[in-house]
């Protein structure tokens, strides 16, 4: 079994430097050659993002990334490989996010948090998903009945009205959250990811040449959101040749 990305014949490299994108531009990233590999994966992250529960929101934040495939490193027939393509929407499935509690309408402002609801009563009710402080509710989605499993609340240390959302165990769950339209409650995306994987033989082009490449592009509300952070790295795999890494700084821990 191979420990080492050079034992296991992969080449990893970054393919679109972390970069706030502004509104409907697309990056496209270098392409990459698949001569010598079988495959490519694509990891993408992203920052923060919103959607448009609320009224001054037109729009929710979306990121689409895709994979190009061309003839040669400049590019040349360059065509979306069919079906090679993720959209990361606001709050759908992310790893990390945010509540703020800013403003409150008592009996209607509701948050959910992977299909668990909880509403705000200054009046709340023992025993059910009513809250009527930031401290309160970060008690219910810790709670072992009446929380939410595989995430974790905690307080913001700077933001008095926001609350902080993870994942236990990272890497085993995400977050999904709605907030009712017109609810004053806002909820953010902190991060998010996705990938992407392609064989070299996706790439329907003449003469055997396989290069790819990723882009990725924004669509926020601009008002609102004035660029949305992201960067790709790509993984090459399945070299029948030894793989040199050009990076930083490395440590292989020997088997």
């Amino acid at each position: 079994m191979p420990y080492r990305l050079e034992e296991a014949h992969s080449k990893l490299d970054i393919a679109i430097e972390p970069k706030d994108l502004a509104d409907a531009t697309e990056v496209l990233s270098d392409f990459f050659c698949l001569d010598k590999y079988r495959r490519a994966l694509f990891v993408v992250t992203c920052g923060q993002m919103l959607n448009d529960q609320l009224a001054a929101l037109a729009t929710t934040d979306i990121l689409t990334a895709q994979v190009y495939c061309a003839s040669d490193e400049a590019g040349t027939g360059a065509e979306v490989i069919v079906g090679a393509t993720c959209v990361i929407t606001a709050n759908e499935d992310v790893q990390g996010a945010r509540i703020d509690l800013d403003a409150l309408d008592d009996g209607v402002s509701t948050v959910t948090i992977n299909d668990v609801e909880y509403l705000y009563d200054t009046t709340p009710v023992a025993g059910t998903r009513e809250f009527d402080n930031r401290a309160a509710l970060i008690a219910l989605i810790n709670d072992d009945d009446l929380g939410v499993e595989g995430v974790i609340a905690v307080a913001d240390g700077v933001d008095a009205n926001q609350i902080v959302l993870r994942t236990v165990g990272r890497g085993e769950y995400t977050i999904s959250l709605e907030s009712d339209p017109g609810d004053d409650i806002l909820i953010i995306t902190d991060y998010a990811l996705a990938y992407l994987e392609v064989n070299a033989f996706d790439c329907d082009l003449p003469d055997d040449k396989y290069f790819v490449a990723v882009s990725l592009e924004a669509d926020m509300d601009s008002a609102i959101t004035a660029a949305l952070p992201a960067s790709a790295v790509i993984i090459r795999a399945g070299s029948r040749h030894n793989v040199d890494q050009k990076v930083a700084a490395s440590y292989n821990s020997q088997p």
